[in-house]
């Protein structure tokens, strides 16, 4: 069973929001200040978190930074706020999706479906394969990422789009398919969060971030990984 940890000071909407996700088989946790969520994020790990933006004690973008600095937990902010700004700040902060209040429960409920299908196949990819170009090396059962001899850290979304650039190694992959890719099908993202996580990953693989080697920037497509990445699959015994 899928664990979800809800934070927002709205009672009413928590009350409302928990009975829908536990109808649904979802074991729901409640938190209505900012203090309190980040409490239960670290005891209980959730599977997703969904807050919202405004929180008293510790705000929603604050949590969110906090959250993708700790961990891959996935999290899911709410706002009334239809500010742009706002929205590309939440999504720079690491965010997966960004939702605007009010919104229909049938949309939300099948938004956090479609996290939990895109979370569920991340762990059950083959255990087995590994990526390397130059002195870049991806260990994708291991969730590890090496250059030369040094370790780098990167978040869930970072090391996803990594992933699916070094698998198609010299071919121009548009905003949109890695969206598809990377969020979901059932996800609509602005194509602006692609480019806000490629930013984030350039200054973690890339010796010289301002002149990318390894992600090349296709004017009027999208990105691509320089080609000659070498796939190493190795066939473990059951």
């Amino acid at each position: 069973m899928a664990k979800i940890l809800l934070i927002d000071a709205d009672l009413v909407l928590c009350q409302t929001l928990r009975a829908a996700l536990e109808r649904e088989g979802y074991d729901t946790l409640v938190a209505n200040d900012g203090v309190r969520g980040l409490e239960l994020v670290r005891d209980t790990l959730p599977d997703l978190v969904i807050l919202e933006a405004r929180l008293p004690g510790i705000d929603g973008f604050s949590i969110c930074r906090i959250v993708r600095f700790e961990s891959d937990i996935p999290v899911m902010l709410l706002s009334v706020c239809e500010n742009e700004a706002d929205r590309i700040l939440g999504l720079d902060l690491g965010a997966d999706d960004y939702v605007i209040k009010p919104f229909l429960m049938g949309e939300l409920l099948a938004r956090v479906r479609a996290r939990l299908r895109r979370n569920q196949r991340i762990i059950e990819r083959p255990q087995h394969e590994s990526l390397t170009f130059d002195s870049l090396h991806v260990d994708i059962g291991r969730h590890r990422v090496f250059y030369g001899d040094t370790e780098i850290e990167l978040v869930q979304k970072e090391f996803e789009l990594l992933v699916c650039l070094m698998r198609n190694s010299g071919l121009a992959l548009s905003r949109e398919m890695l969206l598809q890719h990377v969020w979901g099908e059932d996800f609509k993202h602005d194509p602006r969060t692609v480019d806000v996580h490629i930013r984030w990953l350039r200054t973690k693989v890339e010796p010289d971030p301002p002149n990318p080697r390894y992600i090349q920037t296709v004017r009027g497509q999208g990105y691509r990984f320089v080609e000659g990445v070498r796939t190493q699959v190795v066939n473990h015994a059951p």
